[in-house]
């Protein structure tokens, strides 16, 4: 494939928004496309993703109402940080969230404001070594769960968990 072939393919990619649900894809296509989709690039070859196909109905509109509880939350913590941002615990809050949505360059930059406006709060050094484990990136998620242990209460339920993973990590290097 040249230049003009690629750019020609991406001009006429589309995010497709409306579907024929009395459209039945069959088994073949699903394996094609999921098996397309397995190939593609990630970071570390990391391969983050798992697939699941639903077909009921029913199931979809529950995974679809979920999502859009999520997206509602996101939007909250979007003005919660627009109007305290400088509050680091809004901050964690918000890295957390994002975290969970797999959004880890978004957490990643919250989780860092966070500590970046109070040192001494512990918990955003935890929160920040789970997403730089989710992307892989081992000698950073050691110093943040370094960091969190000589932060945190020795009564914090957390640190078993962040001295196993620091463990861990230091044998790999």
């Amino acid at each position: 494939m040249n230049i003009d072939e690629l750019r020609a393919l991406v001009e006429r990619r589309r995010s497709t928004r409306g579907y024929d649900e009395s459209r039945e894809v069959s088994d073949e296509i699903i394996r094609t496309i999921l098996d397309c989709a397995r190939w593609a690039p990630s970071g570390g070859n990391g391969q983050p993703w798992e697939f699941i196909v639903v077909r009921d109905q029913a199931t979809r509109y529950r995974i679809a109402d979920y999502y859009m509880k999520q997206m509602e939350q996101k939007r909250e913590m979007d003005l919660a940080v627009q109007i305290s941002p400088e509050d680091a615990g809004i901050r964690y809050q918000y890295g957390y969230a994002l975290g969970t949505l797999n959004k880890l360059k978004e957490a990643e930059a919250q989780l860092t404001k966070a500590i970046e406006l109070d040192p001494d709060f512990a918990a955003p050094h935890f929160v920040l070594a789970d997403v730089y484990q989710a992307e892989t990136r081992k000698a950073d998620a050691l110093r943040e769960f370094k960091s969190f242990l000589a932060l945190a209460s020795q009564r914090d339920p957390r640190r078993e968990e962040a001295t196993e993973l620091a463990g861990i990590l230091s044998a790999s290097q």
